[in-house]
């Protein structure tokens, strides 16, 4: 029905050549059929979509709440593992200890951005335009936020962190800071 075949068996005068054209196109024609008709059974009509579209937001605000407790949690370990080596004094341990603690709150609190990031995507609200301005404005927040960290850290293991800041190129330079005189804009 579809010219499939090895080919052993074919008509071998012009009448029954016509023949197997026409039956071939037959075929091709019934399967089409038979695909598009299938398709229009799967497809969800303007209900079911909305119902779908109803219960993976529930499944992610679900999932949301469950990241939200982890995060909550996990800063709250932290707050007490780093409250214990302040008051303990013991060393390289209790500081590997707030360490750990610190880095699952980060991993929480990373996994709970994601999903709110596909949440806020689900809804489809915002342009694309809007989507990317936003996007970079958490990137610009997350910076900042690893910054303040880091010099948490380094406050509390008094180690002494240098400061680079962005050139003109993108470049970072070592110990350049806002007032050099060799900004082009500044002259």
């Amino acid at each position: 029905m579809t010219t499939v075949g090895y080919g052993d068996f074919f008509p071998k005068s012009n009448p029954s050549r016509i023949v197997g054209i026409i039956c071939s196109f037959y075929g091709v024609y019934l399967v089409s059929l038979f695909v598009i008709t299938l398709e229009n059974l799967l497809r969800f009509d303007q209900s079911e979509s909305r119902s779908y579209e109803l219960i993976s937001r529930l499944e992610d605000k679900e999932e949301l709440k469950l990241q939200a407790v982890n995060v909550i949690t996990s800063a709250f370990r932290h707050k007490r593992a780093k409250r214990k080596s302040e008051q303990a004094d013991d060393g390289k341990d209790r500081k590997k200890m707030v360490l750990n603690k610190l880095k699952v709150f980060r991993k929480y609190l990373m996994n709970f951005k994601q999903i709110a990031k596909s949440i806020r995507g689900n809804y489809g609200m915002e342009s694309p335009e809007d989507r990317v301005r936003r996007e970079i404005d958490d990137l610009r927040n997350s910076i900042a936020e690893l910054h303040s960290s880091i010099r948490g850290l380094s406050e509390h293991f008094e180690v002494e962190v240098i400061e680079r800041k962005p050139t003109n190129a993108g470049i970072y330079q070592k110990g350049s800071t806002d007032d050099d005189s060799s900004d082009p804009k500044k002259e």
